[in-house]
């Protein structure tokens, strides 16, 4: 499983640009709990870095 992409407010697919580490580490905790591994994943930033639609892939 590959996060690559999300969704504005129209629907429109986007590309996430320079998140190459975090979709990584995102598709590493997707595998774990697609294994039956329980995770949990805390984003930190300030407002408007992204954070909404690194979850949103």
């Amino acid at each position: 499983m590959t996060f690559a992409h999300s969704r504005d407010a129209c629907g429109d697919d986007w590309p996430l640009v320079g998140r190459e580490r975090e979709l990584a580490a995102m598709d590493a905790v997707a595998a774990d709990v697609l294994s039956g591994g329980p995770r949990v994943v805390q984003l930190e930033g300030s407002a408007g870095i992204g954070k909404s639609a690194l979850l949103s892939t």
